[in-house]
């Protein structure tokens, strides 16, 4: 109801017997009229499914923007000297050798402990 006058829009809010009527930024609008469409919900077996909407939709609207928000900040931060980094980045060298001497060592850890198991079983 922007396109509306704040006189038209102030006397819709006066005149409504329940309070149903909320002053939102335009900004909050495409979220709150995407929250409030009724989303499909998963069943399970024989009950559950059908239709469900948030209670609060300015609370979820709230979470939401400021979920946007975060990822937002999170696309900015990526960027590090004109490049965007990638999630995965690959594997350098010295990275590669440290992990093949981590997964060296854990085996030879487990290899040790049965087989200090195996010779206390046979020698003793």
């Amino acid at each position: 109801m922007h396109n509306f006058g704040t006189k038209f829009l102030q006397v819709s809010v006066d005149s409504c017997p329940v309070n149903c009527i909320h002053w939102v930024d335009s900004e909050e609008l495409a979220v709150l009229e995407f929250l409030i469409q009724p989303q499909l919900k998963e069943g399970y077996g024989v009950f559950g499914g059908g239709w469900e909407r948030p209670l609060n939709v300015f609370m979820v609207a709230k979470a939401f923007t400021k979920q946007l928000k975060q990822q937002a900040e999170a696309a900015q931060g990526q960027h590090k000297n004109g490049r965007v980094r990638s999630v995965e980045e690959e594997e350098t060298p010295a990275q590669a050798e440290a992990r093949a001497n981590a997964t060296m060592k854990l085996n030879m850890e487990r290899f040790n402990k049965i087989w200090g198991k195996f010779k206390q079983f046979f020698i003793i």
